[in-house]
């Protein structure tokens, strides 16, 4: 899980437009690693805002968390990382399977 605080929400969108990588990376690694155990929902993020007062959780239901992925795919296609692709089709596939979707 990423865990990190930031002075407002404009710090923290100007990290994502930097770090978009390591924010997917971040996502397919916590979806990887709870894919078999028995909770449904994956929380990916937690972000304090410190001006605004204000936590910013993300979580992902695994059952619906295709679409995520195939941003992710999209990312690493324009990036060139074709093996990074093919594992998230395994993931999705595994998915597919785990949850009939």
């Amino acid at each position: 899980m990423f865990k990190k605080t930031y002075n407002s929400a404009d710090d923290f969108n100007l990290f994502l437009q930097k770090n978009k990588t390591l924010f997917f990376d971040t996502i397919i690694k916590s979806i990887k690693n709870n894919i078999n155990n028995d909770e449904i929902i994956l929380k990916i993020v937690d972000v304090e805002i410190l001006d605004e007062d204000y936590i910013l959780d993300v979580s992902i239901d695994k059952t619906d968390c295709s679409q995520t992925l195939d941003l992710a795919k999209e990312h690493y296609i324009k990036l060139e990382q074709y093996e990074k692709c093919r594992e998230l089709d395994d993931i999705k596939n595994k998915l597919k399977d785990l949850f009939n979707i």
